[in-house]
């Protein structure tokens, strides 16, 4: 499957220049477990982990990352140091954007 491309910097986007790395033969790369954001990943990662690293494939130089953590009463998101929100629910978390 060809890469798609974006027309603005006419350059591919970070979701997928994971897959074409993740499917290269360099295998000396050591990557973390990535997916695109929905429900069910977001549900599924952070039943996992008690910390997550949520990244746009549409922002450049570390723009926008945003950590989700588990705390006592729900999850805690927090966006390059300038929003820090808590939810209640995974529900609530995903839809806050």
């Amino acid at each position: 499957m060809a890469s798609i491309v974006d027309p603005e910097r006419f350059f591919i986007n970070k979701w997928e220049m994971y897959k074409i790395l993740k499917t290269s033969a360099i295998k000396e790369f050591n990557f973390p477990e990535t997916d695109v954001l929905s429900i069910e990943s977001l549900n599924r990662m952070l039943n996992r982990y008690l910390c997550l690293y949520v990244k746009s494939v549409s922002t450049w130089g570390g723009e926008k990352i945003g950590k989700i953590e588990k705390q006592e009463n729900g999850y805690g998101l927090i966006i390059q140091s300038i929003t820090n929100n808590s939810y209640a629910s995974i529900d609530d978390l995903y839809n806050c954007g």
